[in-house]
């Protein structure tokens, strides 16, 4: 499929994300894709184009696809332009927190990383890699959330924290 065929949905993001991350696990060993449709599920409550960056938006880090493969497959400008932004790899000479606040430029872009963090920072996920690795939750992350959580609606935050992780919506 070209660009020019047909608009990519948030149903073919899924098929290309599925089948870009087959066979990658994550850190606890369960499949890559829970976490990015778990990511997507966060963002279900708004429009496809943020959908579709939410469920592509490892893709280009983590996988051999590029921006490029995603224009062929139809996603929008202004879905890759989130997932550009998100895509660590893209941008090597920011640190994590500047990346963060390059994310924090892009409504779209803010919308997915927040919902990436939420699901990264479940509790029942972060307890399981300390018993796992023995590493102890990384305070980037909730730096990140405070600058993500200010350029964002609030009404939008609690949205996604509500499907995510509500054990956020405590602390904020």
């Amino acid at each position: 499929m070209t660009a020019d065929d047909e608009r990519a949905t948030v149903e073919s993001a899924y098929a290309i994300a599925r089948r870009a991350h087959a066979g990658q696990v994550d850190k606890l060993g369960v499949p890559y894709i829970k976490h990015v449709a778990a990511v997507a599920d966060g963002l279900v409550d708004f429009d496809p184009e943020v959908q579709i960056a939410a469920m592509l938006h490892d893709v280009v880090e983590d996988t051999d696809l590029t921006l490029d493969d995603l224009r062929e497959h139809g996603v929008s400008p202004r879905s890759m332009a989130a997932i550009g932004l998100v895509s660590r790899n893209l941008h090597p000479e920011l640190s994590y927190l500047e990346g963060i606040e390059r994310i924090c430029s892009s409504p779209d872009a803010t919308l997915v990383k927040i919902s990436d963090n939420a699901h990264n920072s479940r509790p029942d996920r972060v307890s399981a890699l300390k018993r796992m690795t023995g590493e102890k939750p990384t305070p980037r992350y909730a730096a990140a959330r405070a600058m993500l959580f200010a350029v964002a609606r609030r009404e939008d935050v609690e949205r996604i924290l509500r499907r995510v992780n509500p054990s956020l919506l405590l602390d904020y």
